[in-house]
């Protein structure tokens, strides 16, 4: 098990964490936690490398998913939580820290929408499938998540921030952004639509939606159609 920030998997990442020039010129990027990991994976990323701790993956239902996962890629290394926090570049690391393998493909391949509303005091996340036929209602998030320059970006619009189901906690918001809505045009079709000169905040979240770094306000518009 990885413990000592002198080992060379832990000093490989944190030289790449800290150099944009070296990253794109061994195209790859680092992911931390398990939310961005487990996306990539879904995502089709190949990891170069990872580090995790499996204590504090066990802790949660997701973490547990993403152990399993990993537990069965020979480049990926258990660590105690003091290596994984030697390899990480947050002030409160997650668990996992990986290297995937960039590249065109991929970055075109990472790409997906979410959008979700909330309803009642308890402000509970709410199916799709309550909303009625006919009926549109504004979206209290509208995210996407997309590869930008070898990291995970994230453009947020309303209210309810990108990553509040985990529970870790966030630093991305909405403040100031516009808010989307969803319309059930049919039993099992749905239409999110952010219109033209909606606001969206967009957020570099590769080092973990607690330490995601704002990059501004930026005009968006959006449109799509989810089919059940």
């Amino acid at each position: 098990m990885i413990e000592s920030q002198a080992n060379p998997h832990v000093k490989h990442i944190r030289s790449l964490a800290a150099d944009r020039k070296d990253r794109r010129r061994e195209r790859l990027f680092v992911l931390e936690g398990v939310r961005l990991v487990a996306d990539a994976l879904a995502g089709g990323a190949v990891l170069d490398l990872a580090l995790y701790a499996p204590d504090q993956l066990e802790l949660t239902e997701a973490g547990q998913a993403l152990l399993d996962r990993l537990e069965a890629l020979a480049v990926a290394h258990p660590a105690s939580a003091q290596g994984v926090a030697a390899a990480s570049d947050t002030v409160h690391p997650q668990g996992v820290v990986a290297l995937a393998r960039s590249g065109v493909a991929l970055e075109r391949q990472f790409f997906e929408t979410e959008a979700q509303w909330m309803t009642g005091p308890d402000q509970a996340m709410r199916s799709l499938l309550d909303i009625p036929v006919g009926m549109t209602i504004a979206a209290d998030q509208v995210e996407v998540n997309f590869m930008l320059d070898g990291a995970v970006h994230v453009l947020q619009v309303g209210p309810q921030s990108a990553g509040h189901c985990y529970s870790d906690p966030t630093t991305i918001h909405g403040a100031g952004t516009s808010r989307g809505t969803i319309r059930r045009e049919a039993e099992n079709r749905w239409v999110v639509d952010v219109p033209a000169g909606s606001i969206a905040r967009l957020f570099d979240r590769h080092l973990g939606d607690p330490n995601a770094i704002s990059r501004g306000r930026y005009y968006v518009s959006l449109h799509y159609t989810v089919i059940h």
